[in-house]
């Protein structure tokens, strides 16, 4: 009996190179999508957060610092310890938010760059379970193009709350001065208004 065959082994083998070539290829086009996810990119994301939140910051800031100095002219106490410590807290308070923008972009950042790792991540996962190279490539753009807009941001909250407080209780503090050195009985002075029974 002649036996020139190999029982298979050589088409095994080649089916074997052939999907390892379509995996190669779906890594790839996976890859190539996700090539504009260098550090240029996480970079831009923790710079477009800090454009987007300072601002709102600074507007809040320059709310309150308004609302103070005028309440504070309003009660009279631009120069007292009450008006240096209002406008103390409020500097400190912007130093706060200015260094939280900055927790946040970097956040922001991380955040971003980890969504992009895991979608590649899964993607080449996929590329090597499904072995179609096209299929990859398809998803791959598609995912990449969702993420190139980089995260939604959260909206800055209310900040600079600690002087309003102090201006409010300055203005009410003045008022009961202004109040009290008043004569509480305005028609007491007056003779034969009343009538005791």
């Amino acid at each position: 009996m002649c036996g020139g065959g190999d029982g298979g082994a050589a088409e095994s083998r080649q089916m074997e190179i052939d999907r390892q070539d379509r995996i190669k290829k779906g890594i790839s086009a996976v890859n190539d999508a996700f090539k504009g996810f260098d550090n240029n990119f996480y970079a831009d994301q923790r710079t477009k957060y800090q454009a987007w939140a300072r601002p709102q910051v600074a507007k809040q800031y320059n709310t309150s610092f308004d609302e103070l100095k005028y309440g504070m002219a309003r009660t009279g106490n631009q120069s007292s310890s009450a008006g240096a410590k209002a406008k103390g807290n409020l500097a400190y308070d912007l130093n706060m938010a200015n260094q939280q923008i900055e927790n946040n972009a970097r956040d922001y950042e991380q955040k971003s760059r980890q969504t992009v790792e895991m979608a590649r991540g899964d993607l080449i996962g996929q590329a090597v379970s499904t072995t179609d190279p096209t299929a990859a490539a398809n998803s791959s753009l598609s995912r990449a193009t969702s993420m190139s807009a980089g995260p939604a941001y959260t909206p800055v909250g209310a900040l600079f709350q600690a002087a309003s407080p102090i201006v409010v209780n300055n203005m009410r503090m003045q008022q009961y001065q202004n109040g009290f050195n008043q004569n509480p009985y305005p028609n007491s002075g007056s003779k034969g208004s009343g009538k005791v029974v």
